[in-house]
């Protein structure tokens, strides 16, 4: 297969310039230099570190710290999240709407740290210097003693200021917050048709869609026009289908909207849920930041934020199975196979790979066998994965599995060769996992039927002169893999040193003690 490279792209990651960990230790939240906030799982046994969320900040506020405070008996199970700003503002990010909300506008001065108190803290403290209570500017030098009597719902929030003053609030859980919106033009998402002639994206404040023209007459040979969309609300992911007619969008107001590019109205909406419902029902499930259809534009799946997978009929407007998350993993990467239309490939957090039949809602008949064992090569893939490219050939049942460290080549038309040595189980599957996939149809036992296939399916794969599941290390961190034709794909990478090169600041390589 031929290999065409590029690494002329301009990729510069934003400086982490804050981090907070859950209050259960399994979530990393990190801040970066351009306002955006990235949620990262670190669970036991998971494979590495996977960014669950990203939330787009404000990218004129530069973030100064984070405090992430457990939860209350009327709060989310995950916490609260604050940040605090140079401009001297406090902000708190909603994890579930993926929103950044102000709960204290601006003082004036810097924050550079906050604090958050004790769980079990006594109805009385101290404060030695002064509080936000009084509004006091003395300068008097003596100290004084304050008391606070709050109720044990109400979490206090320390806040070191540029002026040398550490101020005190209340976080309470019946506060009024407001959305947070300044006039930043980032982009969150965007798509490309198949015929490259249409291409959008989403940014904080709308949607925008352009149309390249073919001039025969002007003295540019291109022409790009901007099409005018409905009126809807910004996206956090975006694609075209198939045939180029529908462009399809995940709302931030939790809805699937998708828009008729002949004449730039709304066709349709889904709202997705976990049970059948008649009639409209209002939104009550997570963003959906995944959207990917299939080659004959019958099928849609959609994946929020924590793993859940909606499948929708495109034929028939309606919502055709939930996939609740397996072993609470989240998605990476996802796709309809163009040699099946019906057969959804996933590939989670924990690096398990899962084929579904989405019309006969159950797992394929490749995991089905396979699902319980694969090759140990494959356990110990480099890096976790981010992306799937399939071949555009009807007839070729293989698809790319990359990391930024390595590609992995499965066949599904081939059967799984075992390694020499024992194989591990895929992603050690709880009891809880393979009690679902049971009910989903995958047989666990090594029964005589299937010890039978599994050794038809080894004498085939030693005629053959490729093995499946084949790793490619990659030499440098890539980015983006796909196909240019059957026997031909393109790779964006970008070498480490190019990167730290571009850096505003160098990094430094050595430990640096005292101030």
């Amino acid at each position: 297969m031929l290999e065409y490279r590029c690494s002329s792209v301009d990729w510069k990651p934003s400086p982490v310039v804050a981090l907070a960990n859950s209050a259960d230790d399994t979530q990393v939240a990190a801040a970066r230099e351009d306002g955006s906030l990235e949620i990262w799982l670190v669970s036991p046994g998971a494979v590495g570190w996977h960014c669950q969320l990203t939330i787009h900040g404000d990218p004129n506020s530069r973030i100064s710290s984070l405090a992430w405070c457990r939860a209350g008996s009327q709060g989310l199970p995950s916490g609260r999240l604050f940040s605090s700003s140079i401009d001297g503002s406090i902000s708190e990010w909603d994890l579930f709407d993926l929103k950044q909300k102000v709960v204290l506008d601006s003082i004036g001065i810097s924050i550079w740290q906050m604090a958050v108190s004790p769980t079990y803290i006594d109805n009385r403290i101290e404060n030695g210097y002064s509080s936000d209570k009084e509004e006091s500017e003395s300068e008097d030098d003596s100290d004084s003693e304050e008391e606070f009597h709050h109720d044990h719902s109400d979490r206090l929030l320390a806040a070191a200021c540029d002026d040398g003053c550490v101020r005190l609030y209340r976080i309470s859980y019946f506060n009024k917050l407001t959305y947070y919106s300044r006039d930043s033009r980032k982009i969150i998402c965007s798509a490309i048709s198949n015929t490259g002639s249409l291409f959008a994206y989403s940014d904080q404040i709308g949607l925008s869609l352009f149309e390249l023209k073919k001039n025969e007459i002007a003295k540019s040979p291109w022409s790009v026009s901007r099409r005018r969309l409905p009126t809807l609300p910004f996206a956090h992911s975006m694609i075209f289908s198939s045939d180029c007619s529908r462009l399809i969008l995940a709302g931030h107001d939790r809805r699937i909207y998708a828009i008729d590019v002949s004449n730039m109205e709304l066709a349709y909406t889904f709202t997705p849920c976990r049970e059948e419902h008649e009639g409209e029902s209002p939104p009550m499930e997570p963003p959906i930041t995944k959207l990917y259809t299939s080659s004959d534009d019958q099928w849609l799946a959609a994946i929020n934020c924590f793993g859940d997978i909606y499948v929708f009929n495109l034929e028939t407007q309606r919502q055709h199975w939930f996939i609740s998350r397996l072993d609470g993993a989240s998605v990476t990467a996802a796709g309809f196979h163009p040699w099946n239309n019906n057969a959804l490939v996933i590939s989670t957090s924990s690096n398990q790979v899962f084929a579904f039949d989405v019309e006969a809602r159950q797992l394929g008949k490749w995991s089905l066998l396979h699902t319980n064992v694969l090759p140990k090569r494959y356990q110990e893939f480099p890096g976790e994965v981010i992306g799937l490219s399939f071949s555009p050939s009807p007839n070729s049942s293989s698809v790319i599995v990359y990391s930024s460290r390595a590609k992995c080549l499965i066949d599904f038309g081939k059967p799984v060769e075992e390694d020499e040595e024992n194989d591990l189980p895929n992603g050690n599957l709880s009891k809880s996992l393979e009690g679902k996939l049971v009910n989903m149809g995958l047989k666990l036992g090594k029964g005589t039927n299937r010890k039978r296939r599994l050794e038809e399916y080894q004498l085939e794969a030693k005629s053959k002169e490729r093995k499946n599941f084949e790793i490619l290390p990659s030499k440098h961190p890539v980015l983006f893999v796909g196909h240019l034709s059957k026997n031909s794909i393109m790779v964006i990478e970008k070498p480490w040193i190019e990167v730290v090169k571009s850096l505003d600041t160098q990094p430094v390589d050595r430990h640096i003690f005292g101030t």
